[in-house]
């Protein structure tokens, strides 16, 4: 599961401190996806390996809910999660 958060101005500045502390207060290592670009806005991937624990960070820290394709519908790639209305 991927979590898909759009950058302010400026940056993520405290809230990226509190994004890791997440991490590891689950004893978990943060994992970031590609970092993309899209109508003159900046976005950051935070990967998941379960969906509760994704839909957690969501809650928390906005953004948007995506899931893996499954493999061979269409060659791969994410589909966002139709909940979260993107």
């Amino acid at each position: 599961m991927v979590v898909k958060i759009a950058m302010p101005a400026g940056g993520l500045g405290k809230h990226l401190d509190a994004m890791h502390e997440f991490h590891a207060r689950r004893g978990m290592r943060a994992r970031n996806g590609p970092h993309r670009r899209h109508n003159e806005r900046d976005f950051i991937s935070w990967c998941f390996s379960d969906s509760a624990t994704a839909e957690t960070f969501a809650a928390e820290f906005g953004g948007n809910l995506i899931s893996p394709n499954p493999a061979g519908a269409d060659g791969g790639g994410l589909v966002s999660d139709p909940r979260q209305g993107v």
